[in-house]
C-alpha cells in the first residue's frame, strides 16, 4: 500500500508544467522526468493542460485556483482520492499571486449607460400657459416635444436669446424643422423653431440647440393624433437675475434719493448764506467790537464741502476770524484744525449765538465732525 501511494504522487508531480516540476522535484529529491517509460511526453502534455486550465482560472481568487489545481491532478491520474497534504500545498505554493481588479471599458460603458438612463428617465413639473403653451422648467429633467403628423409644434425660446450655431436633428430627414426669428413690438427679438414629423417618423428623436445662454437638447415623439401646441421654458436663472437687478436698481434709487437730500439742504445752506451776507452788508456785522459796517469787513472767503455745519459766514475784522454757523444747525459742535500756515503757531478760539471766534487772522482752516469736513480758505483780494 505504501508502494501505490508513492507511485500516485509521482504520478501527480509528473503533470504539473516544467517550472512547476523543477521546484517539486527539489522538494521531493527526485526526478520523475528521468524514471524513464514516458515520463518527459507525459509531463509535458499533463503540464499543457494545467496551463490551459490555470489560464481559464481568475487570478483574483486563490482558493478557486487551488481547487481548480487539484482536480486537474485527480482527473489526470485517474485516482479517486485527493492526492496527499504535501503535493496540494506544494501546488499552492506556487499558484501566482493574486492582482487588483481593473476597472474593464465594458464596465465604465455600462455605468455611462446607466447614468444616461437616468436622466432620460428624470421627471419635472409641468405648467400650462397661455395660448396654448405648456411649460417647463429648464434644467430639471429633458422636456419632451410631442407631435403628430397632422399638426405643426412650436418650441419658443427665451426672448434676449441667440443662437450661436445651426440647431441639430437626430432625424433630419422624417423630422421636418424650420426656424423663424420674430420681432416684439417692444421686446427683444425671440428664436421660434416648428417641428412636424412625418407619417414614417420614428416614434422618439431628438434636437439640439445651442445659445448664448444654453444648451437645450429636446426629445422628439411622434404620437398618432396627441400634440403639444408650444413648448414653453421657464427660467430660474433668469428670475435669480432679474430679482438681483431689481434689488441693485432699488439700492441705486435709495442712494441717489439720499444724494439728492444732501445735495437740496447743502443748497438751502448756501443760499441762507448769501442771503445773510446780503443782510449784513446792508446793516452791519457784529464782532467783539460791536456792528461793523460790511464795507469794512474782508468776506473774501471760500468755503467748500457739504455737511450741516456748513458755515453761513465767515469773515474778518483786520484783527479776528469769524466764523457763523447755520442758525438751524442743531448738531455736535465741529473741531476748527488751522490750516498749514498757521501750525505752527497757537490758535484760541471762543464759540458763542453759533459763531466760532477766532483771536487771529486765520488764511486756512477746516471744520470737521466725524467723517464730514469743510475747508475754508481766505481768497486774495
Amino acid at each position: 500500500m505504501a508502494t501505490a501511494s508513492l507511485a500516485q504522487e509521482d504520478v501527480a508531480v509528473e503533470q504539473l508544467a516544467t517550472p512547476k516540476t523543477e521546484l517539486i522535484k527539489e522538494e521531493l529529491g527526485a526526478d520523475p522526468i528521468a524514471s524513464g517509460s514516458g515520463g518527459e511526453r507525459f509531463a509535458q502534455e499533463t503540464g499543457a493542460q494545467i496551463a490551459v486550465d490555470e489560464a481559464k482560472t481568475p487570478i483574483s481568487n486563490q482558493d478557486q485556483a487551488s481547487q481548480s489545481l487539484t482536480s486537474a491532478i485527480l482527473e489526470t491520474t485517474g485516482a479517486d482520492t485527493a492526492p496527499s497534504q504535501s503535493i496540494v500545498q506544494q501546488a499552492q505554493e506556487i499558484q501566482p499571486v493574486s492582482q487588483p481588479s481593473v476597472l474593464r471599458a465594458d464596465d465604465q460603458t455600462e455605468r455611462m449607460i446607466s447614468a444616461a438612463r437616468q436622466v432620460q428617465d428624470q421627471t419635472a413639473p409641468v405648467a400650462l400657459g397661455k395660448a396654448g403653451r405648456v411649460i417647463v422648467t429648464y434644467g430639471e429633467a429633458l422636456p419632451v416635444l410631442v407631435c403628430t403628423s397632422l399638426a405643426v409644434c412650436t418650441v419658443e425660446l427665451e426672448k434676449g436669446e441667440n443662437l450661436v450655431d445651426a440647431p441639430v436633428l437626430g432625424d433630419p430627414v422624417r423630422w421636418i424643422m424650420e426656424q423663424r426669428q420674430v420681432n416684439w413690438p417692444g421686446q427683444e427679438k425671440q428664436w421660434i423653431f416648428v417641428f412636424k414629423p412625418t407619417a414614417d417618423a420614428d416614434r422618439t428623436s431628438t434636437a439640439v440647440f445651442v445659445t448664448d445662454r444654453r444648451i437645450y437638447s429636446i426629445v422628439l415623439k411622434r404620437h398618432p393624433f396627441e400634440y403639444i401646441p408650444i413648448l414653453s421654458f421657464d427660467y430660474p436663472d433668469t428670475r435669480h437675475r432679474i430679482l438681483i437687478a431689481q434689488i441693485e436698481a432699488e439700492r441705486a434709487a435709495l442712494l441717489k434719493a439720499e444724494a439728492d437730500e444732501l445735495k437740496r439742504k447743502a443748497d438751502a445752506a448756501a443760499a441762507a448764506a448769501a442771503r445773510a451776507t446780503k443782510a449784513v452788508k446792508a446793516s452791519g456785522t457784529k464782532t467783539v467790537r460791536g456792528l461793523i459796517p460790511a464795507e469794512k469787513l474782508d468776506f473774501n472767503y471760500k468755503v467748500t464741502g457739504r455737511a450741516p455745519f456748513k458755515p453761513a459766514q465767515v469773515y474778518n475784522d483786520g484783527r479776528k476770524t469769524y466764523v457763523v454757523l447755520p442758525s438751524s444747525y442743531k448738531g455736535s459742535l465741529p473741531v476748527l484744525l488751522a490750516g498749514e500756515s498757521s501750525s505752527n503757531a497757537a490758535i484760541n478760539i471762543s464759540f458763542k449765538d453759533s459763531r466760532f471766534v477766532i483771536d487771529r487772522l486765520v488764511s486756512s482752516f477746516t471744520l470737521k465732525d466725524g467723517s464730514k469736513t469743510v475747508s475754508i480758505k481766505r481768497i486774495s483780494s
